[in-house]
């Protein structure tokens, strides 16, 4: 952190209080956590891909997009909502929030059990039904996630979120690879992701001090409903667009190819995913917080907009032109079509860096529904 703070300092990030000075410092910090989050799971990624076989990924892949999709079909959207709003730092907001996560998470729960059975015929694989029961906790354990964690994005503190998410990261990498190596197999990666959500929760109240309680306030409710179901529909539509793929390439191939699939997918995500969390953490709360102002909305706006299409371009444009030798370069022989996935992953990256600054100004203006209709 030293080499940081250095960096920091040349850029004189600490001497100015402005909006703009924020949103720059939480940029730089996003961009540090953010890329060294992404670079811990791509680590990650190929030191497991180089212990355990295909198969077990198609199968971990097919096991979390399902949960991913109960997850989203029942988004309320209660961290944006938190971020957005003017009153999303009182307790009553907050502790109302906590109720509405840990009822859903419940809710969720029920929902993968009763799904289980039919998900395991669908694919013709019993085996599923133990793995999705034990990773259906990480959803029961999420939803007790410290409620004021979006606070920190909403105040622009990126560099307290960075700590928060890279130390996780490195956990949750560290004990999957230990994990694999003693176990050889899929329950390594179940048991993984238990415990990375077990540290998630526990760090979400170390990273800020806010203790939650169990109350219930009419007004915020409404609001956070309200707000939610926006994002309830524009997660849903996200859903499909991102997750039917995997769905069925484990249905009409078969597992293993299901693994290779994800690896060239996740990999031309690599990129996509990077500017989604940095517009998370410093884009979308600078524009919140001066939604008032469309004169500044639109400065931040078409600042923003050129710098993520003249970066992203150029990297999403290299590899697709390396994607073969890149996939050669990180993974073993086995994966080599991967590089296909990889290719087409990356050029549908370029049109989506677009949308997905359109997405983030229209909601932290207040306007999902308008976000719901270009989804």
């Amino acid at each position: 952190m030293k080499v940081i703070d250095r960096i920091r300092e040349k850029l004189k990030l600490e001497s100015s209080s402005g909006l703009k000075a924020k949103g720059i410092n939480a940029a730089f910090w996003s961009i540090i956590g953010k890329g060294s989050g992404s670079f811990l799971r791509l680590i990650s990624n190929i030191i497991l891909t180089s212990i355990l076989a295909p198969e077990i990924f198609g199968i971990m892949s097919t096991c979390f997009v399902f949960l991913t999709m109960v997850q989203l079909f029942s988004d309320v959207g209660l961290k944006p909502a938190i971020i957005q709003n003017k009153e999303g730092d009182s307790p009553e907001y907050l502790n109302t929030a906590w109720v509405i996560a840990i009822i859903r998470s419940f809710i969720l729960f029920i929902i993968i059990l009763i799904a289980i059975y039919p998900i395991s015929i669908f694919y013709q694989n019993e085996s599923l039904q133990l793995i999705l029961f034990c990773l259906s906790f990480t959803i029961l354990i999420s939803g007790f996630e410290n409620p004021a964690m979006p606070l920190l994005v909403k105040n622009l503190r990126a560099d307290r979120q960075v700590r928060f998410e890279l130390t996780t990261e490195f956990l949750g990498l560290a004990t999957n690879v230990v994990l694999a190596l003693l176990l050889r197999n899929i329950w390594a990666l179940v048991l993984g992701s238990i415990l990375t959500s077990s540290y998630k929760l526990i760090g979400s109240y170390v990273a800020i001090s806010y203790y939650p309680k169990l109350t219930w306030n009419k007004v915020a409710a409404h609001s956070l409903i309200r707000f939610g179901k926006f994002i309830l529909l524009n997660t849903m539509a996200g859903w499909a667009a991102m997750n039917l793929d995997s769905i069925f390439i484990g249905k009409l191939l078969d597992m293993e190819y299901a693994g290779i699939y994800n690896v060239g997918k996740n990999l031309g995500l690599f990129v996509e995913l990077f500017f989604v969390q940095i517009f998370t953490q410093s884009y979308f709360p600078a524009v919140s917080s001066v939604s008032d102002d469309l004169l500044r909305v639109e400065k931040i706006y078409k600042r923003t907009i050129a710098l993520a299409i003249t970066i992203s371009v150029t990297v999403l444009s290299l590899e697709m032109i390396y994607s073969e030798q890149i996939i050669s370069l990180l993974y073993r022989k086995e994966y080599s079509v991967a590089s296909i996935v990889f290719f087409w992953i990356s050029f549908r990256g370029i049109f989506r860096m677009i949308s997905i600054v359109q997405s983030s100004t229209l909601i932290a203006l207040g306007r999902p529904g308008l976000e719901t209709i270009a989804m």
